[in-house]
């Protein structure tokens, strides 16, 4: 856990708002695994607030008796976490002249984070697992999930060259294997409402069409006649996938070497 930030607003007034997604409360004698699965979902989602030291049902403040063996179990809790969640330290707040405990979780942390491999966020006061077409969106916008491993909308299988993918195959020295579960192994296939698409990386290495979604995938090979660069050169835009525009490349760089 981080340095201790400074103290609230008013608690009465956050409890009076009643529990949300930015907001939760437990009393004194809470469950490590129900706190670390509420941290996960707010790091998961837009962040939150989580009070210790109110009764659940009532929102009314009991404070806390042990704040030392309090904030001990809280550490405990972030430690549960994949990876281990680190927050700010818990702030003392009184109430009614009562004690209770403060959990931020910052909005924007950089972490995907999973308990148990359990992927949780926020649903109104609810801690739920996160849709996998959701999850893969937070992946990709926390920079855990690669741009390859994404989905290109619209495509499907029928948009993959069989030559293609039986060449890869026969270079893996496994022509007979099942070419899906191999792409699938590879992340050139993902999961998609219980379908097997394929991904950008798919598309790139193995496409029909790769430039439909990628347009600006592609190499301009260009050669001029001199050291500098003038207005007569020679100019050979290269498409298709990866191993195709490698291929045209090498060629022509090959063909151009013999004019000089």
């Amino acid at each position: 856990m981080s340095e201790q930030p400074p103290a609230y607003e008013n608690i009465s007034d956050l409890l009076a708002g009643g529990m949300g997604p930015a907001l939760h409360w437990f009393p004194e004698d809470f469950s490590l695994t129900d706190l670390a699965e509420t941290l996960t979902a707010m790091a998961n989602a837009r962040g939150g607030k989580v009070i210790l030291g109110v009764s659940p049902r009532r929102a009314s403040v009991h404070g806390l008796e042990d704040i030392e063996s309090v904030v001990d179990r809280v550490f405990q809790a972030a430690l549960l976490a994949e990876p281990v969640l680190v927050l700010p330290l818990p702030v003392e707040q009184q109430v009614s002249g009562q004690t209770v405990l403060v959990i931020t979780v910052p909005d924007g942390l950089p972490h995907v984070y999973n308990l148990q491999g359990r992927y949780l966020t926020r649903a109104g006061r609810q801690n739920q697992s996160i849709p996998a077409r959701q999850l893969r969106e937070l992946l990709v916008a926390r920079g855990v999930l690669q741009f390859e491993s994404r989905i290109p909308p619209d495509a499907g299988l029928d948009d993959l060259d069989e030559a293609q993918i039986a060449a890869y195959l026969q270079e893996l020295n496994r022509p007979e294997a099942d070419w899906q579960q191999t792409l699938l192994q590879r992340g050139c296939l993902a999961k998609d409402g219980g379908q097997l698409r394929p991904t950008y990386a798919a598309v790139l290495l193995f496409g029909k069409y790769p430039q439909r979604w990628l347009p600006n995938a592609t190499i301009l090979a260009a050669r001029f006649p001199g050291v500098s660069f003038s207005d007569e050169f020679l100019r050979q835009d290269i498409s298709g996938t990866l191993p195709q525009q490698l291929r045209q490349a090498e060629a022509f760089n090959a063909d151009n070497a013999l004019l000089q």
